[in-house]
């Protein structure tokens, strides 16, 4: 036959299963769809009440009868003859009438339709294909992971769990839960759903082992304690679906090493496992579906792409007064933005680092760049908390454990030597352990299977599983037992007796520092005000690349405003701009002090730990550095001596020997060692009724680490910790990129004061030791002073 552009079908379904269809449910018109050129099987056949098949769609390699609404109509591609009908057999394609009644009437009531990545995960689902959904935000993606379950509960209930939710957080499953019961409620089916978290009652997960809901909502270290049961061979023996959200917040990360051994297990468990990811923003999604799948084969996961959103309407506003060349505050522009927020009812307002990624925010979407993420091998302190919750629900056989964890992506390539190391770990401690009997938790029999030497570790275990550590608190209280609060011990740990922090609506003087608190009293002395560290934002690689390109191509600059085209243009005549690709550095005196400003735009991270290896470098050569500091795009270290030749400061062996030395001697290491021995057990932060503080923890993580240091340099956790301690080096790989590119494309500018482009660098000397108004004006002034210094025209 022909195939018409468009064949309107006039026999739409009119019936349902149960008979008519109601008055209220309405009646959505299908068009048939065949572009020219491509030969088209029989005319569509009478809609049945399950199919409503009314729309023939050719697509690669298939052909499939498929239902859609006039409004989301599309053109399909060109299929060979030959091929249709097994591929048709094979990659059926689902509409809204191949779901239950219940949910077909619920969709209705609303004058909604599935949407097609939602539909396609329902096919996949009954293919009984793993599948990882990569759609956009507010496209419906988690009911997308939870309707194949929810159709196959309601065609064929069934007690027992199910289907196994995991979110990255305990308020996200919570919020999933009530979004689940209130549609399941409206359509009157009995599928329960309940979370079960570290906020759980007790007596609710006592009976959630025993009778279990049909859906639970949970977490990757509840997860894992579940798997310390040893009812939990019952438990998941029936399991079917496991959904995990926001999978790019796990898989690169430790919580995701715990969770694709979890995965790993119950994979065994229940053979027939499907497993299900779901995500809104990732860049490589092989290497997801890889970390999904079990043994890491990308072919047993359908990648599920969910259709683009509406494109957002991004307004980026240009500041009508001077922009400062430092501070990143905004406050300059503070009058604009009130404009803006009056002038409309909803605004979103973007600064600081946000704020500049919007600037090419636009160009980013339509290329679809985005930084990858680092898949690394799987950590080993995790793998040995995930060892002794397994050995708390049963013994186990050594080569089929490892059998296992190899099949989970981070663990697949565990060698024989290290799973032995990991095992006599939690056997003894290791060797300089070994005389204590609180580190041998784990003995083997003389049948070979290893378990838990005493009933007391299993309790200890289940009381410290985890991995998330949490930053150490002190107590804020007067000497006479008054409590006021609590402050980080990084915070604390910058105090001195006799400084003053305001804290509680008061100025407090520190007394003392014991284990526990902070003593202080009541003064009235100026006072520093109390942060919160978090975590800093490191720059982008493709937004460092586009700031670079951008400062690279004058014609590009009628884009900024008057003040930056003005500073761009100065920082050119002085000096240079750092083409793409190339490292500027540039060298200059200032009132007795000798700087280098290396712009190297490879964000703050990076450039802390680049000040730290670049000044020791300079103090092993003799030019008496001072110190360094950094902003998202540069380094400027200052010192006594000039600076002749920056390339031997930037040499590529200074990761061998500079970054070695710092990293072994800094309290990073023992930062690192702390939270690998509480994840891999060596230290319990919990016994029963009581919780060591965290400067417990830390007093002795600490003694550990320098016995260990010293009488087994080799120890498991001691690679662990260097491991992570690397990680945390603040983009390492971006480092060694850098100095690479330094040795080959240096453009090393000599000049006898400061240019434009250092400015705002050099204005963050001494400002993390502000803690007067009056310093803060020194500053301001400072600022000026380096302002009209880089601007002076000779």
């Amino acid at each position: 036959m022909t195939s018409p552009d468009i064949l309107r079908l006039p026999n739409l379904y009119a019936q349902s299963r149960a008979g008519a269809v109601p008055a209220s449910r309405p009646i959505v018109p299908f068009r048939y769809y065949a572009p020219d050129g491509v030969e088209c099987p029989a005319a569509p056949p009478t809609p049945s009440p399950r199919t409503c098949s009314g729309v023939h769609r050719a697509t690669g390699g298939r052909q499939e009868a498929l239902a859609i609404p006039l409004a989301a109509e599309w053109t399909p591609e060109p299929v060979r003859g030959d091929e249709r009908m097994e591929a048709a057999r094979r990659h059926p394609t689902y509409t809204m009438m191949d779901l239950p009644q219940p949910l077909t009437d619920w969709f209705a009531s609303r004058g909604w339709h599935p949407r097609r990545h939602q539909l396609d995960m329902l096919r996949e689902a009954r293919a009984g294909r793993h599948a990882l959904l990569v759609a956009t935000t507010g496209a419906g993606k988690t009911l997308a992971g939870f309707l194949p379950t929810l159709a196959e509960l309601i065609e064929a209930p069934t007690e027992g769990l199910h289907t196994l939710y995991v979110s990255p957080l305990k308020a996200l499953a919570v919020d999933i839960q009530r979004n689940l019961v209130t549609p399941l409620d409206e359509m009157g089916v009995d599928i329960r759903v309940e979370t079960r978290t570290g906020d759980t009652p007790s007596d609710r997960k006592a009976r959630q082992r025993v009778k279990p809901p049909q859906i639970l909502l949970t977490t990757p270290e509840s997860l894992s304690l579940l798997l310390s049961y040893p009812d939990s061979v019952t438990m998941f023996a029936g399991l079917k679906t496991i959904v995990v959200d926001e999978v790019h917040a796990f898989a690169t990360g430790k919580r995701g090493d715990l969770l694709s051994l979890c995965m790993a297990r119950l994979q065994r468990i229940s053979p027939a496992l499907r497993r299900v990811a779901l995500s809104a923003t990732i860049a490589d999604p092989d290497g997801y579906r890889a970390w999904l799948a079990p043994d890491g084969d990308i072919g047993e996961v359908a990648l599920v792409q969910g259709e683009a959103g509406a494109d957002p309407d991004i307004t980026i506003l240009l500041p009508e007064d001077r922009v400062p060349w430092s501070g990143h505050s905004g406050r300059y522009a503070a009058q604009q933005v009130m404009a803006e927020i009056e002038a409309h009812d909803t605004s979103i307002i973007f600064c600081n680092t946000r704020s500049l990624a919007e600037l090419i925010f636009q160009d980013l979407w339509k290329a679809g760049e985005l930084d990858p993420d680092i898949f690394r091998p799987g950590a080993l302190d995790v793998l040995a908390q995930h060892v002794m919750a397994l050995a708390c629900a049963a013994p186990f056989d050594q080569a089929a454990l490892l059998d296992e964890i190899r099949s989970a992506l981070p663990y697949s390539a565990l060698d024989d030597a290290t799973f032995d190391r990991v095992l006599h770990f939690i056997s003894d401690g290791g060797y300089s352990l070994k005389a204590y009997d609180r580190f041998k938790r784990l003995t083997q029999d003389p049948d070979g299977l290893w378990r838990v030497s005493h009933p007391r570790f299993v309790t200890q275990h289940r009381l410290n599983a985890g991995i998330i550590v949490e930053a150490t608190m002190l107590n804020v209280r007067f000497k006479n037992g008054r409590h006021l609060g609590k402050v980080e011990e990084g915070f604390a740990a910058q105090l001195s007796p006799g400084d003053t922090f305001f804290f509680a609506g008061l100025s407090c003087e520190v007394q003392s520092i014991d284990t526990e608190d902070l003593i202080v009293r009541a003064s009235s002395k100026p006072a520093r005000i109390p942060t919160y560290g978090g975590s800093r934002m490191p720059l982008s690689t493709n937004l460092a690349t586009r700031v670079r390109h951008f400062l690279a191509e004058p014609e590009q600059w009628h884009r900024f405003p008057p003040d930056v085209r003005d500073w761009l243009e100065f920082q050119a005549k002085r000096s240079a701009l750092p083409r793409p690709g190339q490292l500027l550095v540039e060298t200059f005196p200032r009132e007795g002090r000798h700087y280098m400003v290396a712009y190297s735009f490879e964000g703050w991270n990076a450039h802390q730990s680049l000040g730290m290896l670049v000044t020791r470098r300079m103090e092993a050569v003799g030019l008496k550095p001072l110190g360094f500091v950094a902003n998202d795009y540069a380094l400027a270290c200052y010192g006594l001596e000039k600076i002749t030749d920056p390339a031997a400061l930037f040499s590529p062996d200074i990761l061998e020997h500079e970054f070695v030395d710092w990293v072994q001697q800094s309290h990073l290491l023992k930062r690192a060692f702390r939270e690998v021995a509480v994840i891999g057990g060596l230290v319990e932060r919990q016994h029963p009724g009581k919780r060591k503080t965290g400067r417990q923890v830390t007093f002795s993580t600490d003694l550990i680490y320098d016995v260990l240091r010293k009488y087994e340099p080799t120890h498991l956790l001691l690679q662990a910790a260097w491991d992570d301690a690397r990680a945390r080096m603040t983009d390492v790989g971006r480092l060694a990129h850098l100095l690479d590119r330094a040795a080959d494309t240096m453009l090393h500018v000599d000049l006898d004061r400061i240019t434009p482009l250092a400015v705002p660098v050099l204005t963050l000397i001494g400002r993390e030791k502000v803690s007067t108004g009056s310093a803060d004006d020194a500053l301001l002034i400072e600022a000026e002073a380096l302002a009209a210094e880089a601007m002076r025209i000779d």
